[in-house]
């Protein structure tokens, strides 16, 4: 892909602005660093949404926060600034079927957070992600919750949160 665009929360920004008001940024808590980053998560779907409608092709690229400290001296990015995640985009030389997506009444609740028989829901998404794999080449026959409980039944990116305070950001 001819482009990587950084998706950066920053509370950089934020900080500069509350001095020009004669203030400073409460730190020592965990909704600036939060809000920070719900705000990179939206930018980097809206740019998604753009780039699609040009019909440009993209991916979101997480493995940026396993050098969060690399990634943030790279860019030259000040204390209160760090990638929350990168994207590729470009224009694809082919246009793959999208992967089927987990079936609608697992996500949506409606008034109150519902019970779900979600052992069916994800057999269902099981079989359907691997039938699109199949159609695709990309069969490997391991299941997408099979998947999911290899890489995220142990902590990742156990650094991650020291490192973030380090770059100004606070978690707790």
């Amino acid at each position: 892909c001819p482009v990587f665009v950084a998706i950066c929360a920053d509370i950089h920004r934020l900080e500069d602005a509350i001095a020009t008001g004669g203030g400073s940024l409460a730190k020592g808590h965990m909704e600036m660093s939060l809000v920070a980053t719900i705000d990179a998560a939206l930018v980097g779907m809206s740019a998604s949404l753009i780039a699609e409608s040009l019909e440009l092709g993209g991916c979101m690229i997480g493995g940026m926060r396993n050098d969060p400290l690399g990634g943030a001296r790279a860019l030259g990015l000040p204390t209160g600034v760090f990638v929350a995640f990168g994207m590729t985009l470009g224009w694809p030389a082919e246009h793959p079927p999208s992967k089927p997506r987990y079936a609608d009444e697992g996500l949506i609740h409606w008034e109150r957070y519902e019970a779900k028989p979600l052992d069916i829901l994800t057999a269902n998404y099981n079989a359907d992600l691997e039938a699109q794999k199949v159609t695709t080449g990309r069969a490997d026959g391991v299941p997408w919750a099979e998947r999911l409980a290899k890489g995220f039944s142990q902590p990742k990116r156990t650094e991650l949160k020291a490192v973030l305070s380090e770059l100004g950001f606070d978690f707790e």
